[in-house]
């Protein structure tokens, strides 16, 4: 591949996405409510630094991607199970 079609190669690729993060799924835990006892309650959702800093960047109009594994563990499963 010559520079010219690189650089066309790249400029396809550039115009796709405005940022790619490269990254781990992680679960966050956010508080979500008091149970009766007064104790938090908390939520599961898909986190990690790099996929909320591409959730906050979409909400702002970007376009976003992912790359990146998510392990089989307990969340992996009953995330698989949600809409």
């Amino acid at each position: 591949m010559d520079n010219s079609e690189r650089k066309e190669s790249m400029s396809k690729w550039e115009t796709k996405y405005d940022v790619i993060a490269l990254g781990e799924l992680l679960i966050d835990f956010n508080q979500a409510a008091l149970n009766d006892n007064g104790n938090y309650l908390y939520e599961a959702a898909a986190g990690g630094a790099p996929c909320n800093v591409l959730s906050m960047l979409q909400k702002l109009g970007r376009k976003t991607a992912f790359i990146g594994k998510v392990g089989k563990g307990f969340f992996w499963r009953i995330s698989k199970k949600k809409p």
